[in-house]
């Protein structure tokens, strides 16, 4: 599932997608429900540091549980140099690969929605926040502020994993 923006056609489609799947096999619909019931969005304000390493971690720890994307209220033009620089030496992950900064409007609407941190106010995404992980944003902050932010994420996104798996 690529992040793209949503509409009221893509609603559409899938309704009409999901009543032919309940309609011509059980079992290939309970598939199809698993499957699209686990879009997870990580929404922070500029969508270059924190969401951006959610978004990556999620895609490492989830990648059979869910898909996962991220946005921002305003997003920047690049993913902060540092995420990419520490996630690429901890993980092996190039961020630059299959992520880039986007706006919360150029995302479909998610199953499961997680703030980074909602210290300047949470946006509304047309329903409340799943979770509000409070997170410091360490831009500008030196190598141990981004070390700190990863780690914390971490824990975060494979606690998150563990609880989907559950369910």
């Amino acid at each position: 599932m690529q992040c793209k923006e949503w509409d009221d056609a893509n609603s559409e489609l899938f309704k009409e997608s999901h009543d032919e799947a309940v309609h011509k096999n059980s079992c290939k619909s309970r598939l199809y429900e698993l499957i699209s019931a686990s879009l997870v969005a990580f929404i922070c304000t500029h969508n270059a540091c924190r969401s951006q390493i959610a978004e990556a971690l999620g895609r490492k720890y989830g990648a059979r549980l869910f898909e996962c994307c991220s946005a921002g209220t305003e997003p920047e033009t690049a993913i902060d140099p540092t995420a990419l620089r520490l996630m690429k030496k901890l993980y092996h992950i190039d961020m630059k690969e299959k992520q880039f900064p986007k706006s919360i409007h150029q995302i479909p609407r998610p199953d499961i929605l997680i703030s980074m941190g909602c210290i300047k106010g949470c946006p509304w995404m047309g329903r409340p926040f799943d979770e509000d992980w409070q997170l410091e944003d360490p831009a500008g902050k030196g190598e141990e502020a981004f070390l700190s932010a990863i780690h914390e994420i971490d824990m975060k996104v494979q606690a998150l994993a563990e609880k989907l798996k559950k369910r």
